[in-house]
């Protein structure tokens, strides 16, 4: 049996895109639908309407509309209602893990959170999840009344590359949007040009090892000189160096960089759990026996005051030299 199955996505969230294209391929069997709030740009509905997805349903938002708890959620649920759906599906980003436990309990059904791979089987549905910081992995049966609701993390197991699809049917819904009882007033948005630590192929976090914010300035310094994205731990964090935002953990973001520059970090099984997807670590740490120095594809054993500056001048020598061979 074919089971009905959505997935809610924001459009202009990479870190969310990424995560429904990955759950589209493991559900290329399925023909899903997906639901995006706002207003999608061309390219984007070019891009999704060639997945596996039989149709995209578009919910389309007020210019002035400021996201917040409840936004959208009585809306959302109605759509859900009118079009019985067996499971929902969202990116385990800010947003989804705030609208599908709404939307769980006002159906009064099951959800499972932060799934990193799923299965569907017959007329069940069985999903898998770390717990302990990484340390295990648990398997999650959903039972009981549909739709059940799934929220699914950044490292996902990605199924098979799909071939191009036929163009999705494509609909937009006309709803009265209401405010929430909780409203946000105004959002305050980093003015930093560095990427973002969703989208940056290369992230620089320190740690408590850092011992002051002068350190921090200069993963910044190497940050600018690589285009990367700057991170930290909660060592770092509580220490004041750096601010919550850009924390990297079981508490803060999971990044998949090409490249992760740990310094000054421990490698604590909370931080860890954030970085699992990086591609390849580099860690500079004065004790060689931390733990992110035992999985890092390259570890250095010393003082990053001095190390990180030697980097910096490398770096920018080579840039000069590329400079001079173009002329």
């Amino acid at each position: 049996m074919i089971a009905k199955i959505l997935i809610i996505t924001d459009w202009q969230c990479h870190s969310s895109n990424a995560i429904a294209l990955a759950i589209l391929e493991k559900l290329v069997d399925h023909q899903p639908q997906l639901l995006v709030t706002g207003n999608p740009d061309p390219a984007w509905i070019e891009t999704f309407s060639r997945t596996a997805a039989a149709r995209i349903d578009i919910l389309p938002v007020p210019d002035d509309a400021v996201y917040g708890p409840g936004y959208g959620l009585q809306i959302i649920y109605a759509y859900l209602q009118a079009h019985h759906f067996d499971m929902v599906f969202a990116p385990s980003t800010s947003r989804g893990r705030d609208l599908l436990p709404g939307l769980s309990s006002l159906f009064a059904s099951a959800l499972a959170s932060e799934l990193i791979d799923f299965s569907l089987i017959d007329d069940g549905f069985v999903g898998t999840k770390l717990l302990y910081g990484g340390k295990c992995l648990a398997d999650v049966e959903l039972l009981g009344r549909k739709p059940w609701f799934v929220t699914v993390h950044s490292s996902v197991v990605r199924g098979e590359q799909t071939a191009e699809q036929e163009p999705a049917e494509i609909n937009y819904y006309d709803f009265s949007w209401t405010d929430p009882r909780l409203k946000v007033d105004h959002l305050i948005h980093s003015d930093s040009e560095r990427p973002a630590l969703s989208e940056a192929d290369i992230i620089i976090a320190g740690g408590r090892g850092l011992r002051d914010r002068e350190n921090m300035a200069l993963l910044e310094e190497l940050a600018d000189t690589l285009d990367a994205g700057v991170g930290a731990s909660l060592g770092a964090v509580e220490s004041g160096f750096a601010s919550r935002d850009i924390l990297i953990g079981q508490s803060g973001s999971s990044v998949e960089p090409s490249l992760y520059i740990a310094c000054g970090i421990s490698g604590a099984m909370q931080h860890l759990a954030g970085l699992r997807c990086a591609k390849k670590i580099l860690a500079i740490n004065t004790d060689p026996n931390a733990p992110i120095m035992r999985i890092a594809d390259i570890a250095i054993i010393g003082d990053l005051k001095k190390i990180v500056p030697e980097m910096i001048a490398s770096l920018r020598r080579e840039s000069r030299g590329s400079c001079s061979d173009e002329r």
